[in-house]
């Protein structure tokens, strides 16, 4: 089979089992059962297949400084990439497609039942990971995802779609056309390293603390304002949709003991507007990707897309 072809590029032990592990929007993930375990992932070609080098610049950079802080972050757990045979990170098949592979890592998973602890503890973590990012000091940028956070870039976009065939939803059009003003007045400091997806499913939780990050893929120069807005948005919501600023302002006190430093009045205040213009690009994103067809987040269908972006464009 060709997954067991590429995992033998990687590693020589009996292979007892590999399953597909549901819910990525861009990479596709296998857990491999040796005697050990493994993650294998098919990079999304569309997006990696040209940054391929930036990408393992930016994780031995932060490998380095995982090494450097570790004394003064406690428990930190960073991915192991493995290399090939050939000594290589990054693995071709014979369908040009690129591959990775590292050892899995545990994680105790966030409770549904989260506690005033549990969203305090979120906040530290992120706080600790941006200490750690701090000490990143040449990180490259990987152009199809440098403007992940950009809402002007993204409702450029949008209005480059005025032609698309796909048919139109009149709601969310009119929303677009009724918030982007003020929302585009919102501007955040963009002069930080950051994770680029820092939600909850990509955190390592151990003993009720954050222990690491995954998916380090999207690390780049950006705003800590969106890393938290996408952490929020990832374990904030109610049941309605709407924001639980109870778990906000836990998420804020744990980043600022994890971080070391406290907000200023004004940093709350960008902070509360920030979780609306975040979650407003995200909605804009999956439009223009329904309207254009480029299918950006994988395996979604039309319909998926649109119920996301329901989700995003109306709070």
């Amino acid at each position: 089979m060709e997954l067991e072809h590429i995992i033998s590029a990687y590693i020589d032990e009996p292979i007892r089992d590999v399953n597909i592990i549901q819910g990525g929007h861009i990479n596709h993930t296998f857990l491999v059962t040796c005697a050990e375990r493994y993650i294998l992932q098919r990079m999304n070609s569309t997006l990696y297949g040209d940054c391929l080098e930036d990408i393992e610049h930016n994780y031995l950079q932060y490998v380095r400084a995982c090494d450097e802080l570790r004394d003064d972050v406690g428990q930190w757990e960073c991915p192991e990439w493995l290399r090939t045979n050939d000594g290589k990170f990054f693995y071709r098949d014979h369908m040009g497609e690129y591959w990775r592979m590292y050892r899995y890592i545990s994680s105790d998973g966030f409770a549904k039942d989260a506690s005033d602890d549990d969203y305090i503890a979120v906040g530290a973590g992120l706080g600790k990971f941006h200490r750690i990012l701090k000490a990143c000091d040449d990180i490259r940028p990987i152009k199809t995802t440098e403007h992940v956070h950009d809402l002007s870039y993204h409702y450029r976009k949008y209005e480059e779609q005025a032609g698309s065939k796909m048919p139109r939803i009149e709601e969310f059009d009119r929303l677009i056309d009724l918030n982007i003003e003020q929302l585009l007045d919102i501007h955040v400091p963009t002069s930080y390293v950051i994770h680029g997806d820092a939600k909850i499913a990509n955190m390592i939780f151990r003993n009720g603390e954050v222990a690491g990050f995954v998916d380090l893929d999207t690390i780049m120069k950006g705003s800590i304002f969106d890393d938290l807005a996408d952490c929020i948005r990832s374990c904030c919501l109610d049941e309605e949709g709407k924001f639980d600023f109870m778990k906000v302002s836990q998420i804020q006190r744990g980043y600022e003991i994890g971080y070391d430093a406290d907000f200023t009045r004004d940093a709350v205040e960008l902070l509360g507007k920030n979780l609306v213009r975040n979650r407003f690009t995200l909605g804009i994103r999956y439009y223009t990707d329904y309207l254009a067809g480029t299918d950006y987040f994988a395996d979604q269908t039309p319909e998926q897309k649109l119920e996301r972006v329901c989700d995003l464009l109306i709070w």
